[in-house]
Formats: structure tokens, sequence, C-alpha cells
């Protein structure tokens, strides 16, 4: 590949509009690049109007934000978010190499997230083996080619690799698998959901997932999985020709006996006399 020498660097830059499918996916690619920097690189200050993620492949770089200053060795990505004031930099003697695909639509926000990413952390490990340096030189070669669905594919192709090699959740930030967690359960609440499944699906044993559960959201992930069926079993109790049996299985019970036990436990009556008494329960003290 012929890299062009510029004042900072020896780059293959390829700038691209993307075509309206691209456009309306909400995720589009605007440009790809791939350099060898000069021994005085240094770019900024300045703010960009995408977002514009790096891969640090050989060197390192010090990258300074609003607030912050990081230094980024090799096997580490890094994202430059829009409307923030960044300055980078080579930050050693040592031959610093960088890719980069400048992307832009209302889903890239929340795939940087996935791979833990954010503007107060704009940075994440990530090792540039064989796989990922051929994946991005062939979405690099798409940039500019009549070819919106094969480049599409890609790079939901290299963010999948991505997410796949970061840390396990054991590594990552509990907040961030903790909310995953508990939007997990307000989306299948109504499947027979048990805690280990949901310390697999988070990357943590049984034991730590149940103590942090606990400790962000003040009640053990049984109770908290109890109170959104709850909830949704009280809407449903409000509409009289709905069986009670019917409302059991939609929420998560085999059936009606230990539907019954737990919302008389959790409301101190039985469905069928919150019914009866036609007002709505408040939640329990």
């Amino acid at each position: 590949m012929k890299l062009e020498e510029n004042p900072q660097e020896y780059a293959d830059v390829r700038l691209q509009v993307p075509s309206e499918f691209q456009q309306r996916s909400g995720l589009c690619l605007l440009r790809s690049g791939m350099s060898r920097t000069k021994p005085h690189y240094e770019i900024g200050p300045r703010k960009l109007i995408h977002y514009s993620l790096h891969f640090v492949i050989k060197g390192t770089l010090e990258l300074q934000d609003e607030n912050s200053t990081y230094l980024l060795e090799a096997g580490t990505m890094f994202c430059l978010f829009p409307d923030i004031t960044y300055r980078y930099k080579k930050a050693s003697d040592k031959p610093l190499e960088l890719c980069w695909l400048l992307l832009d639509g209302f889903l890239v926000r929340p795939a940087l997230s996935m791979l833990g990413i954010q503007e107060h952390k704009p940075f994440a490990v990530q090792p540039w083996g064989q796989q990922m340096k051929l994946l991005h030189e062939r979405i690099h070669h798409t940039v500019g080619k009549d070819s919106p669905l094969l480049q599409q594919s890609l790079l939901y192709e290299l963010l999948q690799l991505l997410q796949t090699t970061q840390e396990s959740g054991a590594g990552r930030e509990p907040s961030a698998w903790l909310e995953y967690c508990a939007l997990y359960m307000q989306l299948h609440y109504s499947e027979p959901l048990r805690v280990e499944a949901l310390a697999v699906e988070a990357g943590v044993h049984r034991s730590y997932f149940s103590a942090a559960f606990r400790k962000h959201f003040g009640q053990s992930p049984k109770q908290y999985l109890t109170s959104i069926r709850m909830k949704k079993a009280l809407e449903l109790l409000e509409s009289p020709g709905l069986p009670i049996q019917e409302i059991a299985l939609t929420v998560g019970y085999p059936d009606l006996f230990m539907f019954t036990r737990a919302f008389t436990s959790y409301f101190g009556e039985a469905p069928t006399e919150y019914r009866k008494r036609g007002t709505r329960s408040g939640e329990p003290d």
C-alpha cells in the first residue's frame, strides 16, 4: 500500500460520500486511513464534527482532551468525539503507526459504548492482530467504491470483532454490566430467568454478581425481577376480561399457583382480591 508524504506523516487516506442507504443505516464511514508518523508528529488543538476511531498499532501516543491527558501504548484504540477539543502527538522515540475510521450516524455512540469507549474514557485496550489488520484493509479498499452493502457488512464485522476481544465482564466497569443486566430483565421478565444465567450474561461469578447487584440497586436480582413482574401484573389486572392464569404466564410464572403465591407475598393480598377491590395497590413498605 503506497503512503503519501505530508508534513506530519506518511499516510494513505481515502474519502467517500456515503450512499443514501448507508446514511440511513445509522452508522456509516466517511474516511479511512493509515499512517506512519514523522518524529515531530503533533495534531491539534482541533474539533471534529464526526467520530474518529483510531488504533495505535506501534509506538506511544499522548492524547489530550479538554479535561485530561492520556498516554496510549500500542494495542489501544481511542475515539475523538464530536465537538470536543483534542490534541495528540507522538510520545516516544519509537515509530508511531496509526489507522483510523471516521464515522457518522446515530448508532455510532451506542456502538462505541459497547466497546467501553465514552467521552470521559475515550480509549480501550485493543490488540492489533492479523485478523484486525486484514479486516481494516478490506474496509479501507471499499472506500469510494460502489459497494455499500459490502462495506456495511465489514464495518459490523469489525465492531463484532472489537467487542469479542474486549475484556470479560469481570474487567469492565461494574455499573456497565449491572445496568445491562437490569435492562435485560426489563426486556425479558416473562422468560424463566435464573440468577446463574444472568451472571453468565454479565461474565462474572454468581456470588459476585449478586453482591454487586444488591449494592448497586439496593435489592437482590430476584427481588428486582419480581418487582418488574409485579408492576406488570398490576397493569394487566386492570383489564377485567383477562384471565388471571393468562396474566401469570404473561409475566413469567409457569402456573397460577406460583403467581398467586408471589403476588400475595409482594402485595399482601391475592390477585383475585385485588381485582375485586378494583383499586390499585401501592408498593409495599
